[in-house]
């Protein structure tokens, strides 16, 4: 969050928050506290976040997984507080004052420090000591340290000229656009590129100076904000107010700043909230899809060169037969190939220096060599394709995601496969994925059976593995990633209808790739037919008898 938002925030969160209740302290991961309050305005979920990229604090709407066991500084925080009294920003500054009321009735102050790669959240008791800080530092910037028992200093600051204050005169050596852009962004706070970059195209248009700064400086503090999200160069912004003069390819206004920041973030992290990074887990497996095509690319052309291993065996064979025509120092030797129909003439290459059996020996080294090859490249095959087949299942499942509990799920899939890191972002307080019972998806065919459906790889083989009975039936959108589907028989006896069989396998269809298409050819197969081989990753099965049906794809409410 730039300066701008923050302020933006701060004056929203001043008018809605101070007198509030803590209902609850938790911590999603490294980087990010939340804060449930209520008021007489009701329940709401205050977001402080300092991951470097998008450091920033506003309400928000979206959930976030809560750890098992709250980390040290979600701990103390809970100990501590009991009522937010005051929400200020430091002036010019992107540094935000939460000021409490304590459980032991003391006072403290959290300091929300959005300064991207430094920022951190500080909680400081009455006398001005740190208590604890989300980041502890020894020497932060060979400066200032941030260690319980220390007293807090803010961040050191160059001096710069208030837009609050009094109206400003530019000086006579910066009143070019150019000169005027960069004079703002050093010497006038609050400011930030884009709006020094705006305010000196205005400049570029004629204007003087001190008008374009002056209506900005008037527009700014005593006009309403326009929360929106705009679009300028190529470039998404959160912004509290119309730009002036530079171009807008694409603008969307929203009713409050907290649901501009809460839309604006929502969509750089890909879901609902911080819950795993969506865009960078679905970038990885691209990248792991493209390393993939390559490998079975390669090892398609290893297979095409063992195409000639029977061949090798033929020589040696055609050799053994006319050993007696063969002598050491030969170059080459023509004989009738009895492999060809009809036979013909076949000139054989021989090793001058080799006798006639050992010549012979050497092509059936060479089929025995590649023997043993073609079965080393076929297991390599396999793997490559059982590899590629499990990727695509995790870009569908992570297109599919619409709750943060569903992405934890999936990050850590990916990371105990290696695909991704665990960063820094996600060491404190370890994510547990949900329980994959609890994920599981259900509804009544129209007859009355019971269908069950997972929403990622995790469920999937919860659902093929503990939930299909042998004499359930089980569908599965035929060659492309979707859904396992599970039909429950039950206490019911005899055929399942055509009509629940139809409807599980046109769910089948619809929570897959296909889903989009008129229809989709899906596998129908009993219980017993489905087998996990030993070793494969989750959501991976064999299935050794099925039938197949065409349907329209169906996504029940």
């Amino acid at each position: 969050m730039d300066i701008f938002a923050i302020a933006a925030m701060v004056r929203e969160l001043e008018e809605v928050l101070p007198g509030a209740l803590i209902r609850k302290i938790y911590q999603p991961d490294a980087e990010d506290i939340i804060l449930r309050l209520w008021n007489r305005n009701g329940d709401s979920r205050l977001l402080l976040s300092t991951f470097p990229r998008a450091s920033r604090l506003h309400l928000t709407e979206k959930t976030f997984p809560n750890p098992a066991s709250p980390p040290r500084f979600c701990q103390l925080l809970r100990a501590r507080l009991s009522r937010l009294l005051a929400i200020e920003q430091i002036p010019g500054e992107r540094v935000v004052q939460l000021t409490f009321a304590g459980k032991d009735d003391k006072h403290y102050r959290l300091m929300a420090e959005l300064l991207g790669g430094r920022s951190n959240l500080i909680l400081v008791d009455a006398d001005g000591g740190v208590v604890d800080c989300l980041k502890r530092e020894t020497h932060a910037l060979g400066e200032r340290a941030l260690m319980p028992g220390i007293p807090y200093r803010l961040p050191e600051a160059r001096p710069r000229t208030l837009l609050s204050d009094v109206p400003l005169t530019v000086p006579e050596a910066f009143r070019q656009a150019d000169d005027f852009e960069g004079w703002l962004k050093r010497e006038v706070a609050p400011m930030t590129p884009v709006v020094a970059r705006d305010l000196a195209a205005g400049v570029r248009l004629g204007l003087p100076p001190e008008v374009v700064l002056e209506s900005f400086r008037k527009r700014w503090l005593f006009e309403p904000l326009v929360p929106q999200i705009v679009e300028i160069e190529g470039k998404s912004l959160l912004l509290p107010f119309d730009v002036q003069f530079l171009e807008v390819s694409s603008q969307r206004t929203f009713a409050s700043f907290a649901a501009a920041a809460d839309c604006f973030y929502g969509e750089r992290e890909g879901a609902t909230g911080n819950a795993g990074g969506k865009e960078e887990m679905q970038e990885a497996v691209r990248r792991g899809l493209k390393r993939l095509d390559r490998r079975l690319q390669k090892l398609d052309q290893e297979q095409e060169g063992l195409t000639e291993l029977d061949r090798q065996r033929q020589l040696g064979e055609l050799l053994v037969a006319n050993l007696y025509r063969v002598r050491r120092g030969m170059n080459e030797i023509t004989v009738e190939d009895y492999h060809a129909q009809p036979p013909c003439p076949i000139t054989i290459g021989l090793d001058p220096l080799l006798t006639p059996q050992e010549n012979a020996e050497c092509y059936f080294r060479r089929f025995k060599k590649g023997r043993r090859g073609e079965i080393h490249l076929l297991r390599r095959l396999d793997e490559a394709r059982e590899q590629k087949e499990w990727l695509q299942e995790m870009l569908y499942a992570l297109d599919e995601a619409d709750t943060a509990e569903e992405l934890v799920a999936i990050r850590t899939e990916l990371e105990e496969a290696g695909l991704i890191r665990t960063s820094a972002r996600w060491s404190g307080g370890r994510r547990r994925p949900s329980d994959a019972r609890e994920q599981v998806r259900r509804l009544q065919s129209p007859g009355g059976f019971t269908i069950c459906w997972g929403k990622n790889n995790r469920t999937n083989d919860y659902v093929s593995r503990q939930l299909t009975a042998d004499d359930d039936l089980w569908f599965h959108a035929r060659d492309m990633p979707g859904a396992h589907v599970v039909l429950k028989r039950e206490q019911h006896a005899g055929d399942i209808p055509a009509e629940d069989r139809l409807f599980a396998a046109r769910i089948a269809a619809g929570y897959s790739r296909g889903k989009d298409e008129t229809k989709v050819e899906v596998m129908v197969a009993e219980g017993k037919a489905v087998h996990k081989p030993k070793g494969a990753r989750p959501g991976l099965v064999t299935v050794s008898r099925f039938s197949s049906v065409l349907v329209p794809p169906l996504r029940p409410l």
